[in-house]
């Protein structure tokens, strides 16, 4: 009964609404900053992912050694230990960027766009404060109103 509202529910919750990258590393459930992960990831002085991409995608060496190796080093996960079968094999430790490709992309999508700015009444060619519109009556035509007068209001003789 207690276990509903345990510390497994809350910090489920608090990865939902903080973001966070939840992710095995061959030996237990880890959690991350997805932002710095991927900037571990892409601002690397030695290794310029958009160059050696096409590589990767074809397994050449030593390119694909070295994208594993940067993303060991992001997700801070261990090579796969055939001793006592934990880490993660050359394959996951590369899919690793895949989820983490996922995660941001629905993180994204359920995210709120945030307080927008409301649309400029302003027109392109206007340098000054726009115009009050003319008033018009039901038949579309302009009604005239004097100063200090309220449209639709009793008029003054």
């Amino acid at each position: 009964m207690f276990q509903l509202f345990g510390p497994g529910r809350r910090l489920r919750k608090l990865i939902r609404t903080r973001a966070i990258f939840k992710y095995h590393d061959g030996e237990r459930t880890r959690y991350g900053d997805p932002f710095a992960i991927w900037r571990t990831l892409t601002q690397d002085p030695v290794i310029n992912l958009e160059r050696i991409q096409p590589d990767i995608d074809k397994g050449k060496e030593p390119e694909t050694s070295q994208f594993i190796a940067l993303v060991r080093k992001a997700f801070d996960v261990k090579p796969f230990d055939e001793a006592t079968g934990t880490g993660l094999t050359d394959w996951q430790t590369m899919e690793l960027v895949g989820l983490l490709r996922d995660y941001t992309v629905a993180v994204k999508k359920n995210s709120s766009p945030g307080p927008t700015s409301p649309a400029s009444t302003e027109s392109a060619s206007s340098t000054g404060p726009a115009a009050p519109s003319e008033p018009t009556n039901s038949s579309g035509d302009s009604t005239s109103t004097s100063p200090g007068s309220v449209p639709g209001g009793p008029t003054s003789p």
